[in-house]
């Protein structure tokens, strides 16, 4: 997953300090949200198997926090690799190839939206 970021001159309207604007130019599809929402759910189960008690029960460990560091490493890693070898992240574009599209897009002015609703709204007689 990639993140563009973006100093902007002059941030706010009225303000001289710098704007850092972050863009992500990928993001997951439903397929790898589901898979995402199943590790967070089942994934970092911490504990690991202790020996038995005397009735012969599965004894139980915690892990330690780096332990549970390392394990959710591990699972992110191999998360996200499926998710890349799979075609599961959706490009997004950046905030530049947005704006060329947007420059290309030619948007009506007010008067003119309002002189077509005038016109949609009059009736020939």
């Amino acid at each position: 997953m990639t993140i563009e970021v973006k100093v902007i001159k002059n941030g706010w309207a009225n303000e001289k300090q710098p704007l850092v604007r972050l863009h992500n130019t990928e993001t997951l599809n439903l397929q790898a949200e589901f898979a995402r929402e199943l590790i967070l759910r089942w994934g970092m189960v911490a504990a690991i198997q202790n020996g038995e008690d005397s009735a012969g029960r599965h004894q139980l460990k915690l892990l330690t926090p780096q332990e549970v560091v390392d394990r959710a490493m591990e699972v992110t890693l191999l998360t996200f690799k499926a998710f890349h070898d799979n075609d599961m992240i959706v490009k997004i574009p950046t905030i530049e190839e947005m704006q060329e599209i947007a420059d290309k897009i030619e948007t009506p002015t007010a008067r003119e939206r309002i002189k077509d609703m005038i016109d949609k709204e009059t009736v020939d007689e």
